[in-house]
Parts: structure tokens; C-alpha cells; sequence
């Protein structure tokens, strides 16, 4: 209920803008995205693990092509001061990308290890998001030294961010190649979800001082050009909201069921040999609990 409270505030925020900026010619984009949205919100407690993370990734990708279709009405994407140009770039495409592959990741991962058995098939797809998770953060990195060369107050904005972000990224993968492609898990499921969730958190926080970053450079503009950058910035900022809520939904039924699994195996452990899991996720979770 939390969770979809906020969607609908966003989403609120995002029909506002969209109407005072329907010059911008988004609007059957951000209709196309608010329909998906609904209907995953109303639906998602539904959809198994792989029909939830397949819908999830669908309508974030599509909301990141509506972030980029508004950044090119609004002149974004040809900034024509390099800094803030640089800055937009990370803002707009490298920091969601790498913020939605750590998503996906998280998901494959929890499941794995819930299920203590990796297949070749699902070994590739890890290592493919990894590879693309650590390309995104180095391209994002770059970006941001260049507008933090050009521009020495994003250097005091950012703060310690960048490093933070890569650094967690670091970590992210030490712990993707230890937990989930080795085989040999140490870790219990919800842990490992729990803990590329702190992770992931760098991420929103380099993001959000960007955001302010960015803001503070138009501002600065002429009244004419910094109301239509600044007003096409509040759908973007909207739509990022949107974003960061979609990371937290992709994996809500595999949380809920993995929640059960360990607490089945908690009370295992504490020598109740009458625990049952039951789950109907139809996929190998539900294969997991039929095993206790």
C-alpha cells in the first residue's frame, strides 16, 4: 500500500507537468507509460517472479525513452555548455541504466541463491548484467569527472559521490562472483537482497545531487530559456521518481517468497521438523518450498 501511495503521488506530479508542457509533444508517450503502470500496480501480486520482472523491465525501459524523448524537446541532449552537457548525459541515460541493470541483478541473484543451483543459461545472463553494470558506472563516472573539470562547483555538489557510486559498484561485483556465480552461496537469500539494495543506494544519491547539480546550472540561464529547461527538468525528475519506485516493484513477488523460504528455514533451524513453506509462484521458488 506504501509503495503504491508514492506511484500515485508521482504520477500525479508527472500528469501536472505533462499538461502545463504538452508543447513538448510527450503526452501519448507518458499515457503509454501511465497505462502500463496501473496495470502492473493492479495486477503485479498476480504475475510470477519471471512474468514480474519481464513487465517491470519493459515499462522502465519504456520510461526511460520518455525521459530521452523530453530531454530532446527540451534542447537537453544538445546542451551547448560541455559541463552541464556532460552532467545531463549521466543524469538522463548512464545513471538509470546502471541503476535498472542492478535491479535485474539483484532479482537473478535472489533467486539463485534461493534456488542453490546456477544453469548455464542463467550464468550468462548474470555475467552479461554485471558486464553491463560496470560499463554504465565507468561511463557514468567519466562524465561526471569531465563536468567536474569544467565546472568546479559540481565537484563541491557531488561531493564524495562518484567515488562512492564506483566503489559500490566494487563491491557489487565481489559480491555477484562470490554469492551467485560461484555456486556456493554463504549468503541467505533476503541478505543478498538487502545488501545490493544498500549498494544500489550510492547510486540514488550520486543521482539525486546530480539532479540538484544540473538544476543549478540552468538556473542560471536567461529567465526565457531557464523556465522551459527547468519546467522540461520537473518531468524528468518526476519521471526519475517513477524509476526508483519501479526498481523497489521489479521484485516484490520474489521478496514475498523468498521471505517465506526463510522463514521456513528459520524454524528449521530452531528444530520445528512440522515446517511447511507454501508458495504458488509456479516457477523454482515454489520448487524450493515444496522441499521442506
Amino acid at each position: 500500500p506504501k509503495l503504491e501511495k508514492e506511484i500515485e503521488t508521482a504520477t500525479a506530479k508527472v500528469e501536472t507537468v505533462d499538461k502545463q508542457m504538452s508543447a513538448f509533444g510527450a503526452t501519448a508517450a507518458w499515457k503509454d507509460v501511465r497505462g502500463d503502470l496501473e496495470k502492473i500496480v493492479k495486477e503485479w501480486s498476480g504475475y510470477t517472479p519471471k512474468e514480474s520482472f519481464e513487465k517491470h523491465t519493459a515499462l522502465v525501459k519504456k520510461t526511460q525513452n520518455l525521459i530521452i524523448t523530453i530531454a530532446d524537446k527540451s534542447s537537453l541532449t544538445v546542451e551547448p555548455d560541455t559541463g552541464t552537457s556532460y552532467l545531463a548525459s549521466s543524469l538522463l541515460t548512464r545513471l538509470p541504466a546502471q541503476l535498472e541493470f542492478m535491479g535485474q541483478i539483484r532479482a537473478f541473484g535472489t533467486g539463485i541463491i534461493a534456488r542453490k543451483a546456477i544453469t548455464d543459461d542463467e550464468r550468462v545472463k548474470v555475467e552479461l548484467t554485471l558486464s553491463k553494470i560496470l560499463a554504465a558506472e565507468d561511463e557514468a563516472r567519466l562524465s561526471l569527472e569531465k563536468a567536474m573539470a569544467v565546472h568546479s562547483d559540481v565537484r563541491k555538489e557531488l561531493g564524495t559521490g562518484v567515488e562512492d557510486n564506483k566503489a559500490s559498484i566494487e563491491e557489487l561485483a565481489k559480491l555477484v562472483r562470490q554469492e551467485v556465480l560461484s555456486g556456493t552461496a554463504t549468503m541467505s537469500p533476503p541478505d543478498f537482497f538487502k545488501t545490493v539494495t544498500n549498494l544500489m543506494e550510492k547510486g540514488f544519491v550520486l543521482d539525486h545531487a546530480a539532479m540538484k547539480a544540473l538544476n543549478d546550472k540552468l538556473s542560471f540561464r536567461e529567465q526565457e530559456n531557464k523556465a522551459t529547461l527547468y519546467r522540461s527538468m520537473m518531468i524528468s525528475a518526476a519521471i526519475m521518481l517513477l524509476l526508483i519506485y519501479l526498481f523497489v516493484g521489479t521484485s516484490l513477488s520474489v521478496t514475498e517468497a523468498v521471505g517465506k523460504i526463510a522463514q521456513g528455514a528459520g524454524r528449521l533451524a530452531e528444530g520445528d521438523l512440522t515446517a511447511q513453506v507454501e508458495l504458488d509462484t509456479k516457477d523454482e521458488l515454489q520448487e524450493v518450498a515444496a522441499c521442506f
